[in-house]
């Protein structure tokens, strides 16, 4: 009971005075145009009462004790989104694409065909490869989940480049 009474305190201070929130959304260039300025404000407020929880402090020193709590929630919580959105996007069309862009797809070869053809040139560790990259996994990944050296990795993903390059020399030839 005593624990819902001081966030219930903390709940009603918040609403008189929530300066300290909009400060460190400003520290971190949160703005309103921000698509998820909202969700950052809840959160916010959700770490001002985990903060008022545990705070003794008066004055100036409460306000930077609550300034120092909401800024690192919020800074840990733009960092795990960011980690997220790097692990959804692929690192370089280049990365994923082995296939070479002189070949208009629509026009000659239709990509199913195209990756089947590709398919015959490769090894199965080739094959591999190209399927976990079009899964969207990195080189580092690829190769702990396998258990060699990314190197290894840089150098078959080379292998795969110059047989594809000639394969589609080839083709280029025979059109």
């Amino acid at each position: 009971m005593e624990n819902q009474e001081i966030i219930r305190q903390g709940f009603e201070e918040l609403l008189h005075d929530d300066l300290v929130i909009y400060a460190v959304l400003k520290k971190l260039n949160i703005t309103q145009a921000h698509a998820n300025y909202d969700d950052y404000v809840s959160e916010a407020r959700l770490l001002y009462l985990k903060a008022y929880a545990t705070n003794q402090l008066t004055g100036k020193q409460r306000f930077n004790y609550f300034f120092t709590k909401i800024y690192w929630g919020l800074l840990d919580l733009l960092r795990k989104e960011a980690r997220n959105a790097q692990r959804v996007e692929p690192e370089s069309a280049d990365e994923l694409m082995i296939i070479d862009n002189r070949i208009d797809l629509e026009a000659q070869i239709e990509s199913t065909e195209l990756l089947t053809a590709i398919r015959s040139l490769c090894t199965e560790k080739e094959w591999f490869y190209v399927e976990q990259r079009l899964q969207g996994k990195t080189i580092k990944e690829i190769a702990m989940q396998i258990g060699v050296h990314p190197n290894a990795l840089y150098r078959r993903k080379q292998r795969l480049k110059r047989k594809v390059d000639r394969f589609l020399k080839k083709v280029d030839q025979e059109v």
